[in-house]
């Protein structure tokens, strides 16, 4: 078998297997080794893979290279056969590419990450809301931020709360 092959056709092979590269976990891997393929079939692929016993491990973004654009890193685990499946897609010039999220559930916090930290935006993602608060730069000012605020809090919120110690509202009580 060789490092650079599709799956097994599944039993309604309609459109090719998508190339994947296979290796066992600490396996090195240059990134030129990786097979590409547009970022408009990244979700569909990684889903293929899904549905064929896979599971999405890690989505990742590869920082540019020689001339070429960022790419995005989709990491599959084949647990019955012990290896990993490794996929890029490069990014193009719009800045974005069709949500893994739609058609794998599993995909979400990973964009909602990749969002945040580079700004490449998943289109179709149901719900951009920010993982992490960035210290010094106010909630949810990431790389992709549209906002200064988290959804679903809101000042009134945190400032009805009491200060454990003096019953006092505060906006940073702990929430005795």
């Amino acid at each position: 078998m060789s490092p650079v092959e599709p799956l097994p056709a599944a039993p309604r092979a309609a459109a090719p297997p998508p190339r994947v590269r296979w290796v066992r976990n600490g396996e090195p891997v240059a990134l030129a080794d990786l097979p590409d393929m547009r970022a408009d079939d990244l979700a569909e692929s990684c889903a293929e893979l899904c549905a064929r016993g896979g599971r999405l491990s890690a989505l990742t973004v590869l920082p540019a290279r020689d001339g070429h654009p960022r790419a995005l890193l989709a990491v599959l685990a084949d647990d019955a056969n012990a290896r990993l499946g490794l996929v890029r897609a490069e990014v193009d010039a719009r800045g974005g590419y069709p949500a893994l999220t739609r058609l794998l559930p599993q995909a979400q916090a990973f964009e909602r990450e990749i969002f945040e930290q580079s700004g490449i935006h998943p289109e179709g993602h149901p719900w951009l809301k920010p993982l992490r608060l960035h210290a010094g730069l106010g909630p949810s000012a990431g790389a992709g931020s549209r906002s200064s605020r988290l959804p679903g809090r809101s000042d009134r919120a945190a400032a009805t709360r009491c200060d454990p110690c003096s019953r006092k509202p505060t906006p940073t009580c702990a929430g005795c």
